[in-house]
């Protein structure tokens, strides 16, 4: 394995991946940087892009998106204090902390902080929570033109019409752009619309009565 990829085992051996091998949570993390980096090449740039990686975690995707593409600016966002801390020094290990950041804050709450709120070219998540809750955190985060990339279980996208309600979709101002199949599951969103003051919702609100 690469070395400026030895983090993963720490970050195994500490809990906060599974026990999947860690070339199968590298490879969807490539994925990942692959479709982020076609999007950046069909769009015009007029200042460095940034994306937030939703409850980064151990790490996945977003610290391998850091790493990979140093065009972006990355915000991982972790709630929880271990693992915060965690990605924290990895960054710093790295060098890479001039264009990656540590947001040890809900998604929720950012979505509402004037200097993230709708700024984003990409949002992403790998296994952030249900489908609907994840779409109104990302939206909150996502400017109108940008991308929501959300990692499917593969049975899912069989049933993507059960799994993605596109009238809620549209509430959120998101609408599906593509369903990607192979080698992972991924839908990408996008943001067509600016999202109303009243989400994301509070969290107790947001996971009690979710959209859909």
């Amino acid at each position: 394995m690469d070395h400026r990829f030895d983090w993963i085992l720490e970050s195994q051996r500490l809990g906060f991946i599974g026990p999947s091998a860690p070339d199968v949570h590298l490879e969807q993390a490539f994925f990942f940087s692959s479709i982020v980096s076609d999007c950046l090449s069909k769009s015009p740039r007029h200042s460095t892009p940034t994306l937030f990686d939703l409850g980064t975690g151990g790490g996945f995707p977003g610290l391998v998106i850091a790493q990979l593409l140093p065009e972006l600016h990355v915000f991982l966002v972790e709630s929880m204090a271990k693992r915060a801390a965690f990605l924290d020094s990895c960054i710093l290990s790295y060098g890479i902390d001039n264009r990656c950041q540590t947001l040890h804050c809900r998604a929720e709450i950012l979505g509402h902080r004037i200097e993230f709120r709708e700024s984003a070219q990409f949002v992403t998540a790998k296994a952030f929570g249900k489908t609907s809750i994840t779409a109104e955190c990302a939206s909150g985060l996502v400017a109108v033109g940008g991308f929501v990339l959300v990692s499917d279980p593969p049975a899912a996208v069989r049933t993507e019409s059960a799994r993605w309600n596109d009238k809620y979709l549209m509430e959120l101002g998101l609408q599906r752009e593509k369903i990607i199949t192979s080698p992972f599951a991924i839908t990408v969103l996008k943001k067509v619309k600016v999202l109303g003051d009243r989400y994301p919702r509070e969290t107790q609100r947001l996971i009690r009565n979710p959209l859909f």
